[in-house]
């Protein structure tokens, strides 16, 4: 048994499904922060995912992250209203979805993040 432990071969089968766990509660975890059902797949998915990928599931679920969250933030600003509605009327609404529950703290903050670099350019 000592064999195993010094060529590693035992500290890569401890260490793969350990990760594969750590990448799939994260992406749980992820999904969950940003009010979100599928970024391409469900969270079970990509707890299935992690289960055969392991670790290497994160990346793909990185690159598919992006697009999602940015519909997220365009989905909210069809709610909230474009650059032609007044910037108070738009955080008003902004607040309100995010005490709803219809808007996670992410994509809260970043819509936030936008409207303060929109009220010096619209003098208000």
């Amino acid at each position: 048994m000592g064999i195993w432990y010094k060529s590693g071969v035992c500290m890569v089968w401890m260490i793969w499904p350990l990760g594969a766990a750590v990448t799939a509660l994260s992406i749980v975890f992820d999904m969950r922060r940003l009010m979100i059902n599928r970024v391409g797949l469900s969270s079970m998915g990509w707890v299935v995912a992690c289960v055969c990928a392991g670790p290497l599931a994160g990346g793909a679920y990185l690159i598919l992250r992006r697009g999602a969250r940015r519909q997220l933030v365009e989905a909210v600003w069809r709610i909230a209203g474009d650059q032609f509605q007044p910037v108070d009327l738009r955080r008003a609404r902004l607040i309100a979805l995010l005490r709803s529950g219809l808007v996670g703290a992410p994509v809260f903050h970043a819509c936030m993040k936008q409207l303060d670099a929109e009220r010096p350019a619209t003098g208000t």
